[in-house]
């Protein structure tokens, strides 16, 4: 039976399980299990086939990066111990399962070779970028310019599509200095180039300013490396000249937003002898124009069935009142609120409004200007009536209170592994939150969501969990290392990243790549190609 082992190529299923995980993260998250089974397969099949189960094993406890990589998982399995929602809590270590799994069976099955690491590398970007391309093209043809930006990213959300891009855009070019072949590099920039245009769609602001930052963390750890000594001056300049360009596009943003036109042919009634109602916050504008001048309640809901056939009275698409949609449409276009700027709209811009698009640019604009301008009402919004619901900006700030008030409560140990959820729902309820019920969600932090769990003790934890790998290893002396450490640190911050399995795909996938897959990071065990066995690496 031994023998009959021997014959099976368990290298090659270690390599075609790391190429379908990696397949996986940007679309599917059943071909990452399936790349985990495969690879999970490879170290128990071959370790009995070479007799090295207990080898390796020790390989894995002796791997002080492996197990700090692993104490979080551990200190959530001991938090099911005094969790009363067992259920929820098993689900959880479900989820998290691969912060222990993968880094014990790839230090089990052993490093790649130069080639096979940079084969890896350069299959993630190309995957990233396939499926940056079928997601843009898919939702034009399904949506045209009606497309809603999360559209883009049909496989996982559009928000851990955005770390993987941030990845394979530093990928990319360390790739093209490795190889230095001007065909290549050429190739390499224009997936780089279009990786941004795609994040400038995606409307992720949080992605671009997370690429700005790493890139300043890596000249301050790097720029006494650079030569010659006219790049090493022009690279900071080049940073500077792109926050001046961030700072000037907000701030002219911002006025155009804010800045209040002149209204056309101002009367105190209509065009059909109607006194105009003022129905809400006079300060609130869109578009420069004001939001609750020149509003007629009754002459609106006349003229509307006239030009659509959803109820006045009912909502839009997107669950929001149609009245206040069509209010923010009609000022967004500069006209009055009226019979005679409801028969001015044209049948495009009633689709729009039926559609919950609140603002006639938001089809025009497509990308960062957009996106600022949903932020710039969101802020409008929560200043007149401190409500933040449904707006994503602004409900962070909800998540986050509502979190620490909860781990105040449960300062030492938390409130146990499954009960997070339950925990995070009756704070609400105490506090008698604004937050409509179906925007109660959890942390949004990933430090703050496992403070509710685990206390400051799990938080202490789950630092030492990160830093103690990168720092004993020197990561920030590798660029690729830092680029990923800093990200994922910048993701924690507004996002629960290691609460889906993306997310913690994503965090360990990267760990094990520059900690146990980079090339002569650990000992090969036995494990060969059967009966493709070869010499050499």
């Amino acid at each position: 039976m031994v023998k009959l082992l021997q014959l099976i190529p368990y290298r090659f299923f270690y390599l075609l399980g790391l190429a379908v995980f990696i397949l996986g993260m940007p679309f599917s998250n059943l071909m990452m299990s399936q790349g985990l089974f495969y690879i999970s397969g490879a170290w128990l099949l071959s370790s009995i086939a070479y007799n090295n189960t207990l080898a390796r094993i020790k390989l894995y406890f002796g791997n002080k990066q492996a197990l700090a990589l692993a104490s979080i998982f551990l200190a959530l399995l001991i938090g099911l111990a005094y969790t009363t929602n067992f259920d929820y809590g098993l689900k959880d270590i479900r989820v998290k399962l691969p912060l222990f799994l993968l880094p014990f069976v790839i230090v089990g099955l052993g490093s790649l070779t130069e080639k096979e690491y940079r084969a890896m590398l350069l299959l993630f970007m190309m995957a990233v970028a396939s499926s940056t391309i079928v997601g843009y093209f898919s939702a034009l043809s399904h949506y045209g310019n009606m497309y809603d930006a999360r559209q883009l990213s049909p496989y996982i959300s559009n928000i851990r599509l955005s770390l993987l891009i941030i990845m394979a855009i530093f990928i990319a070019g360390w790739l093209a200095i490795k190889f230095r072949n001007p065909g290549f590099t050429i190739a390499v920039a224009a997936i780089c180039i279009w990786l941004l245009f795609f994040l400038y769609k995606l409307e992720s602001l949080t992605a671009l300013g997370t690429i700005f930052i790493v890139w300043l963390v890596l000249l301050l750890f790097n720029l006494k490396k650079v030569k010659p000594m006219a790049l090493r001056i022009a690279l900071p300049l080049l940073l500077i000249a792109c926050a001046g360009c961030v700072i000037y596009f907000t701030y002219a943003s911002y006025n155009e937003y804010f800045t209040p036109k002149p209204v056309a042919g101002a009367s105190a009634v209509s065009k059909y002898g109607n006194k105009y109602d003022m129905m809400g916050e006079p300060y609130m504008i869109e578009n420069g124009n004001p939001l609750w001048e020149y509003v007629s309640y009754k002459e609106l809901k006349e003229e509307w069935p006239n030009r659509s056939k959803i109820n006045f009275d009912s909502t839009d698409t997107k669950g929001q009142r149609l009245f206040y949609t069509i209010i923010r449409y009609m000022a967004s276009k500069g006209l009055k609120k009226d019979r005679e700027g409801l028969q001015a709209l044209t049948d495009a811009d009633i689709d729009n409004i039926e559609s919950g698009i609140g603002n006639a640019n938001y089809t025009a604009q497509r990308g960062l200007k957009a996106r600022l301008h949903k932020v710039l009402w969101e802020y409008q919004v929560y200043k007149a009536y401190r409500n933040p619901s449904g707006h994503s900006v602004f409900m962070r700030l909800a998540f986050w209170q509502n979190s620490w008030n909860v781990i105040k409560s449960h300062p030492l140990i938390g409130v146990g592994t499954g009960d997070v959820i339950d925990a995070v729902g009756l704070q609400y309820t105490k506090d008698n939150s604004p937050l409509e019920a179906k925007w109660r969600l959890r942390s949004h932090n990933q430090f703050l969501a496992i403070g509710i769990a685990l206390g400051f003790i799990g938080i202490l934890i789950f630092i030492f969990s990160m830093l103690y790998p990168y720092l004993s290893t020197k990561g920030y002396k590798s660029v690729l290392f830092t680029a990923f450490f800093v990200t994922a640190f910048l993701s924690m911050l507004t996002e629960d990243t290691l609460e889906s399995q993306a997310g913690v795909s994503f965090y360990i996938f990267f760990f094990c790549v520059f900690l146990f897959l980079k090339p002569g990071s650990l000992a090969t065990p036995k494990v060969g190609w059967g009966l493709f066995e070869r010499s050499g690496k």
